[in-house]
């Protein structure tokens, strides 16, 4: 691919694809932040912390026949974006989120979430979709911007084509006729 993707329009074209609605914060955090290679202002997420929402956006994207979120980079996006562009309540929302995913799994499974098989750590993301709605609405909203507005899932998950079609500026007025559009 010879030019470089503009960050902005492929957002609005993952949004459309994917048919989501982003929360204005999230967008303008999206749009505003140097991409890929930002550190979060502070170190927020602990190990436990980061690695649990390793497992939870691989559930959400998996490889398949291309690369899943893990190796998109879509958990530091998340952990970036929970930092620096969600507030307080936000933050406070997301790790009760995630402390409910422990609790449910230690409940019913006797383990912590990445103890548990991945059969089991997908109930647990059925239930907090059931249960929780708004936590899992936010992870899974933060993994598929965040995989989708990365160059792997702009350039191997979608079909990225800027201008479909050929743009031909020198095309001669005579054979057309009249205008294709005011």
């Amino acid at each position: 691919m010879g030019r470089r993707m503009n960050r902005r329009e492929l957002i609005r074209i993952a949004v459309a694809v994917l048919g989501c609605e982003l929360s204005e914060s999230l967008l303008r955090g999206v749009q505003a932040m140097p991409f890929r290679n930002s550190r979060p202002s502070r170190d927020l997420f602990s190990g436990e912390t980061r690695e649990l929402v390793k497992v939870i956006a691989e559930l959400i994207i998996p490889e398949t026949d291309t690369p899943g979120a893990i190796e998109a980079g879509v958990p530091a996006f998340i952990e970036l974006m929970v930092t620096d562009w969600l507030d307080d309540d936000g933050r406070r929302a997301f790790f009760s989120g995630l402390e409910s995913l422990e609790v449910y799994c230690s409940n019913q499974h006797r383990h912590s979430f990445l103890d548990c098989s991945a059969e089991q750590r997908t109930q647990a993301l059925q239930h907090a979709e059931r249960e929780d709605s708004a936590f899992f609405a936010r992870i899974k909203q933060l993994t598929v911007v965040g995989y989708y507005t990365s160059e792997i899932g702009a350039t191997q998950e979608l079909r990225y084509n800027p201008t479909p079609g050929r743009y031909d500026g020198d095309y001669p007025f005579a054979k057309v006729g009249r205008q294709w559009s005011y």
